[in-house]
């Protein structure tokens, strides 16, 4: 009996039946929702004098809360590649499954037919996404999207002017990429990561502000943004997010070529090992790292990626 028992922690999960799996569900490595990161990348709003003075906003911001006002821009001398006030007060995401879009085909006089997927683009493109934050005394996050999505409707409108360098190589400064990482509760394995590509804020919650005066509760602000693209579980995500963590200038630009993303394969990729050292990283302070660890006795994946942060 002992014997038997003892080739439950040897079985292969792809090629061989769990016969004890319902005998014991809490001693199998099940998923578990872990611990959620969130990444917005730093847009490139063009917060020149010119526009400043169109703006009694901007204006106060610059004048009160300059620090704060340059988190959504990419000049000057102290760049950060995302927004980590966003990261920091962030606490959850609502997310969005994949579906296929289906159609019936080869229906009969009596009903019957067939029915096949034809297309998952609607799942991936063109949608709104809302995200979580608990919001702190003096209001950063709030004032940060009125900054953001008002500049959006004053570029639209003519108020304000994109800086030269997005007219020239024509790309829109106002839109970010949303990083989502779910890690394991070591607080580094990387168990689900997505990429929201193109997204905007289009939300404000001043009615997350106010009260009553009966309740006094730590409100939860929900800001809803609106993105251009989806992915999820792309390896070439992680490669992604390093680039830009590294501050990688050809990251950080958009130009009219499409740059050719580097594919992450299992046995060999261009992340970095985990026992690297933080000299190579040059100031970064968030990095996805390879881990080379197989377990064959589960059927594990041959390499686990971490989150590993900096200093």
């Amino acid at each position: 009996m002992d014997g038997n028992f003892a080739l439950y922690n040897n079985i292969d999960l792809l090629k061989e039946y769990d016969i004890y799996r319902k005998s014991d569900p809490n001693s199998h490595d099940v998923y578990v929702k872990g611990i959620p990161y969130m990444f917005i990348t730093t847009p490139k709003l063009n917060l020149s004098q010119d526009n400043i003075d169109r703006d009694n906003f901007l204006i106060y911001m610059k004048n009160i809360e300059p620090d704060l006002m340059n988190c959504l821009s990419t000049s000057g001398s102290t760049i950060s590649p995302f927004i980590k006030l966003f990261s920091n007060a962030f606490r959850g995401i609502d997310g969005k499954d994949l579906a296929s879009r289906t159609v019936d085909i080869g229906e009969t006089f009596y009903g019957y037919k067939q029915t096949l997927p034809i297309s998952i683009i609607d799942s991936q493109v063109g949608d709104t996404l809302t995200v979580h934050y608990e919001e702190y005394k003096h209001l950063p996050i709030v004032k940060l999207h009125k900054l953001w999505t008002e500049y959006t409707e004053k570029v639209r409108r003519g108020t304000f002017q994109p800086s030269r360098e997005a007219i020239q190589q024509r790309f829109i400064d106002y839109v970010a990429s949303i990083y989502y990482f779910v890690l394991d509760f070591d607080g580094e394995t990387i168990l689900f990561w997505s990429k929201y590509t193109g997204a905007v804020p289009i939300s404000v919650p001043y009615g997350d502000l106010v009260t009553d005066g009966k309740d006094h509760d730590i409100p939860e602000l929900s800001i809803e943004y609106i993105y251009s693209f989806k992915e999820d579980l792309e390896p070439g995500i992680l490669s992604d997010f390093n680039k830009v963590s590294l501050l990688d200038a050809d990251a950080l630009k958009y130009s009219t070529e499409r740059t050719q993303r580097g594919f992450i394969p299992y046995t060999t990729n261009d992340l970095f090992p985990y026992n690297f050292t933080e000299e190579q990283i040059s100031g970064s302070q968030a990095l996805v790292v390879a881990t080379n660890s197989y377990d064959k006795a589960n059927g594990m994946p041959k390499r686990k990626y971490k989150l590993k942060f900096f200093k």
